[in-house]
C-alpha cells in the first residue's frame, strides 16, 4: 500500500483526468494494475488495495466520508512564489546581464526538494538559457530567497518567468521527481528604453505606459529599497512623456516649438531623490515616514493613472509633493 502522500497525489491527479480517459485507465488497469500504476504514480504507489478499478479507489465519496480536496492539498508540499519577483538593474540595458531574485514559501507539507527555474519571454518563444535552480528540502510553512542571474536580452518590453515546481526528491544527479503543487509568475522588463516611438504623441503614450508599469510595480514590491527604485524608474518615464510633445508650446515672434522643462526637471530631480532614499538604510527603520511615503506615492500613483498626453500639471504636482511628509528631498 502506498503512503498517504503519495495516495493524495493521485487523488489531486485523477480529478484532473476526463471522464473518457478515466474509463481508458479503468480499462487498462483491469488487464495491467500494476504496470498502469507504476506509470501514472511513477512508482511511488503500486497497490490500491485491491480495488476493481481506479475509479474506485480515486473517486471521491458523495457522503464524505473520505478524503477532500483540502485535505489532500494539505498532505502535499505546495510551494508558491511569494511578493514581487526583482529584477536588477530595474531597466537594463541591452544585453546586460540581470540578477532575478524571488521569495519562495512551502504552504503544504514538508518538501524533499524541488526544482525552480527562471527565464526571459520573448514574445512567442523562450529565452535561452533557461535558468534551473535545485533546490533542497523546504519544511512546512518555511520561506527562502532564490537568486539566478540571466543572461542579457534585446531592446524591448519582455517578461522574466519563474516557476517554483513542487516537491520532490533530489538526488545526487540532481534528478527530480516532479509532484505535488508549484506556482508560476512573472515581471514586466522594459530593456534599453523599448521600442523607438514613430511621433512624439506616441512618445507621450508609450511612456505613460511605461511608467505605469514601472509604478505598479512599485507599489506592489511595497517600501523596500527596490521598490523605490521601481517608483523612481517610472518617474524617469513619465518625465520622458513631458519631453516628447506632450508640454509644447509655439513661440508666437519665431515659429519654434518651445518645450517648458521646469516640470521634467522637477520629475527627475524627485526621482534621483528616492534613488538615494532607496540606499538610506535608516529610512526603512523609520516606520512613521514609511507610511507617509507610502501615501504620497499612491497618491502621485493615481494622478499619473489619470493623465492623457497633454494634460499632466495635476500629475508633476503630485509627483513633486512626494517626502512632503516623509521628509525625501
Amino acid at each position: 500500500m502506498a503512503d498517504a502522500q503519495s495516495l493524495a497525489r493521485l487523488r489531486l491527479w485523477w480529478e484532473t483526468v476526463a471522464p473518457e480517459t478515466q474509463q481508458m485507465f479503468d480499462k487498462l488497469y483491469r488487464l495491467h494494475p500494476e504496470e498502469v500504476l507504476e506509470v501514472v504514480s511513477g512508482g511511488t504507489v503500486n497497490d490500491l488495495e485491491g480495488a476493481p478499478t481506479m475509479s474506485a479507489a480515486l473517486d471521491r465519496s458523495d457522503d464524505g466520508s473520505g478524503p477532500s480536496v483540502f485535505d489532500d492539498m494539505a498532505t502535499v508540499p505546495r510551494i508558491t512564489i511569494e511578493g514581487p519577483i526583482q529584477v536588477s538593474p530595474v531597466s537594463p540595458s541591452a544585453g546586460q546581464p540581470v540578477t532575478v531574485t524571488w521569495t519562495e514559501g512551502n504552504g503544504g507539507a514538508s518538501s524533499e526538494g524541488h526544482l525552480s527555474t527562471a527565464a526571459w519571454w520573448f514574445t512567442d518563444h523562450w529565452g535561452d538559457p533557461v535558468k534551473e535552480l535545485v533546490v533542497g528540502p523546504m519544511a512546512t510553512g518555511e520561506k527562502a530567497q532564490r537568486s539566478v542571474t540571466l543572461p542579457g536580452a534585446p531592446d524591448g518590453e519582455w517578461a522574466v518567468y519563474v516557476t517554483a515546481n513542487a516537491d520532490g526528491s533530489v538526488d545526487g544527479t540532481g534528478t527530480i521527481t516532479e509532484v505535488g503543487y508549484g506556482h508560476l509568475a512573472s515581471v514586466q522588463v522594459l530593456v534599453g528604453g523599448g521600442s523607438r516611438p514613430e511621433s512624439p504623441e506616441q512618445a507621450d503614450e508609450q511612456n505613460l505606459g511605461n511608467a505605469m508599469m514601472y509604478l505598479e510595480q512599485g507599489i506592489a514590491a511595497g517600501t523596500t529599497s527596490h521598490g523605490l527604485q521601481l517608483i523612481a524608474q517610472g518617474l524617469y518615464a513619465f518625465a520622458g512623456t513631458l519631453d516628447t510633445g506632450g508640454e509644447a508650446a509655439r513661440d508666437q515672434s519665431s515659429g519654434r516649438t518651445i518645450q517648458p522643462d521646469a516640470g521634467s526637471i522637477a520629475v527627475v530631480q524627485k526621482a534621483q531623490a528616492l534613488e538615494q532614499a532607496a540606499s538610506d538604510e535608516g529610512l526603512f527603520d523609520d516606520h512613521s515616514r514609511l507610511r507617509e511615503l507610502q501615501k504620497e506615492i499612491e497618491a502621485a500613483y493615481d494622478a499619473v493613472a489619470k493623465t492623457t498626453p497633454g494634460n499632466t500639471a495635476s500629475a508633476v504636482d503630485a509627483i513633486t509633493s512626494i517626502g512632503s511628509a516623509s521628509g525625501i528631498r
